[in-house]
């Protein structure tokens, strides 16, 4: 495999983080390769004409075929030499379409399989353009959707929940309302406006709602600061206005057009302490996309405070 094909491949990989709380954990049997059990043990053929029933995509097919079209794009397109088809779909089924990743959240009953959509995704793998490779077609986006209820089970890495999030301290976690000050959590977006989660030193991946600190208050790795305020030797602090020397090389967000910056950056040192909950291909290019827009104001901002 070229190096470009190869950077071609990794980019088509989407990346799932490894869940503490798995569906896999209430299902025995656990899956087949093909996403979910097939009723005489069989798998589905997962070639170019697989997938083409009037009443959608079964959902124990869905894998080996989706898996499969996305493949045959690449390789199509010139962007994957056929030799290397096994691979892909390796990557594919660990990481989007297989075993261990939405099938189980559909066999526990937290996420809703849509076959028509499934059917239109793999319809539209197939005819998409070669220039819009890096993207999902719509309804690869929607042919699984949230399916527990207020109480209901839900687990991490997909958003299970029709209503509230999903939190809790134990496996399986539960569709609940966002918590207030105290309660458990695990991420930010557990706790209502103006909280953060606080984690647990202890016990990873587990916290408990709190204000965000504000000037002169004590922070660390588990106290988070509120927005526009910068943590530097273990208190809170404003950074400085225009004029003034900068605070650990950095300046007031309102001076320099930095709050979204500032703000991203903040969020982005906790995120990488919580675990992953929802592993929605639009979520995670919207974040990459926000924390690369933020790098480049702060890289222009110093520039123009040296100058």
């Amino acid at each position: 495999m070229t190096s470009a094909t190869t950077t071609r491949l990794g980019l088509l990989t989407l990346t799932v983080l490894v869940a503490a709380c798995s569906a896999s954990q209430l299902l025995n049997p656990p899956l087949t390769n093909s996403g979910l059990p097939t009723d005489d043990g069989g798998v589905a053929d997962a070639g170019r004409d697989a997938g083409s029933a009037d009443a959608g995509l079964p959902v124990d097919q869905a894998c080996s075929v989706l898996n499969a079209r996305r493949c045959d794009h690449l390789i199509d397109c010139g962007l994957l030499d056929a030799n290397n088809r096994t691979q892909c779909l390796d990557q594919l089924t660990d990481s989007w379409c297989g075993p261990s990743t939405w099938p189980l959240h559909v066999a526990a009953g937290a996420l809703r399989y849509d076959p028509a959509l499934a059917q239109a995704c793999a319809d539209a793998l197939a005819a998409q353009s070669c220039a819009g490779w890096p993207s999902l077609p719509s309804p690869c986006l929607t042919f699984v959707m949230p399916n527990a209820g207020l109480g209901a089970a839900c687990f991490d890495g997909y958003d299970d929940c029709l209503d509230g999030v999903c939190r809790g301290a134990v496996c399986p976690r539960r569709c609940q309302s966002r918590a207030l000050t105290g309660e458990v959590c695990g991420v930010d977006a557990d706790c209502r406006v103006g909280l953060f989660c606080r984690l647990s030193s202890t016990t990873p991946g587990v916290g408990q709602c709190a204000p965000f600190a504000q000037v002169g208050d004590p922070c660390d790795d588990f106290t988070h600061c509120a927005d526009a305020l910068w943590c530097t030797g273990g208190s809170c602090k404003a950074l400085p206005t225009t004029g003034q020397a900068c605070l650990a090389g950095r300046c007031d967000a309102l001076a320099n057009g930095l709050a979204v910056a500032v703000a991203a950056q903040q969020r982005d040192a906790r995120g990488g302490q919580q675990r992953a909950r929802g592993a929605p291909q639009r979520a995670q290019e919207q974040v990459l996309g926000q924390h690369e827009r933020g790098e480049r104001a702060a890289a222009e901002a110093e520039g123009a405070q040296q100058r």
